[in-house]
C-alpha cells in the first residue's frame, strides 16, 4: 500500500509504481489540478485499487479518543503494537513481515 498525502508533482504515479500488485493505493492529498494523469496501464495491469480519502482535519482528537475508549473495536486492524520509541525496530518487524505481522500499532503513551 501506498498513502500519498502530497498528490503534487507526479507523487501519485510515484505511488502506482511503487505499489505491488493487488495493493492500494490511497491519496490524502489534494492535486492542485482539476484532472490529474494518472499511469492507468500500470494500475490495471498491477491490479491495484486507488482510494480517494476526504480528509477531516478537525476529527483526529475525536478519533483518537475512541481509540483511548474502545481499542477492542480497532484490534481486527493490527496485530502488533510497539512503543513509539521503539519505530526503527517497527518498521523493520513489518519490512521484513516478521513474528506474523500484519498491521502494526505504534503507541503514543
Amino acid at each position: 500500500m501506498a498513502v500519498d498525502c502530497v498528490a503534487r508533482d507526479g507523487t501519485i504515479n510515484h505511488s502506482i509504481h511503487v505499489t505491488r500488485n493487488t495493493g492500494r493505493v490511497v491519496v490524502t492529498g489534494i492535486p492542485p489540478e482539476i484532472q490529474v494523469a494518472v499511469d492507468y496501464h500500470i494500475m490495471r495491469r498491477k491490479e491495484l485499487h486507488l482510494y480517494t480519502v476526504r480528509r477531516s482535519n478537525h476529527d483526529t482528537g475525536a478519533a483518537g479518543e475512541l481509540l483511548k475508549r474502545s481499542p477492542e473495536l480497532f484490534h481486527p486492524m493490527g496485530t502488533q503494537t510497539r512503543p513509539f520509541d521503539e519505530i526503527q525496530q517497527a518498521f523493520e518487524l513489518v519490512e521484513a513481515y516478521a513474528d506474523g505481522v500484519g498491521k502494526l500499532v505504534l503507541e503514543l503513551d
